[in-house]
C-alpha cells in the first residue's frame, strides 16, 4: 500500500525495481528530448498560432513534471512527486486562461492570432 511519506523500511521495492529495468538516463534522455522539442516547436512557430502555442507549453511542462516523478522515484522521495503536482495545476490553470482569451478573441475578430492579444487592453 502507498503511504504519504516513504520510509526505508516502507517501501515496496517492487515499485522501484520494475522502474529500474531501464536506466535512469533512458527516462531522463526522453524528458530532455520531449523538452527541446517543445523548445523547438516554441521558436519555430512562424505562423503565430496560440494554439500550437499553448500545446508546446504544456508538453514543457509536461516533461519537467516527468523529470521530476522519475528522479523522486529514483531517490525514493516524495518531493518529486509533489513539486509534479505543483506542475500540473499550474499547466491546467495556464490551459484555462489561455482558452478563455481564444474564445473572447474568436468572439470579437473571427480569427486567432497573436496580434489581437493587443487589443485586448482594459
Amino acid at each position: 500500500m502507498f503511504t504519504a511519506f516513504y520510509k526505508e523500511d516502507q517501501i515496496n521495492f517492487w515499485i522501484v525495481d520494475s522502474y529500474k529495468s531501464l536506466p535512469i538516463e533512458f527516462y531522463l534522455a526522453f524528458s530532455i528530448t520531449l523538452f527541446l522539442i517543445s523548445l523547438l516547436g516554441l521558436s519555430v512557430n512562424k505562423q503565430k498560432n496560440i494554439i500550437i502555442f499553448m500545446l508546446f507549453v504544456e508538453l514543457m511542462l509536461f516533461s519537467l513534471g516527468y523529470t521530476s516523478i522519475i528522479l523522486s522515484i529514483y531517490w525514493l522521495s516524495p518531493i518529486g512527486q509533489i513539486f509534479s503536482l505543483f506542475i500540473t495545476s499550474i499547466a491546467v490553470v495556464e490551459s484555462a486562461i489561455g482558452l478563455g482569451l481564444l474564445i473572447n478573441i474568436f468572439k470579437l475578430y473571427k480569427r486567432i492570432e497573436f496580434d489581437n492579444f493587443s487589443n485586448l487592453k482594459g
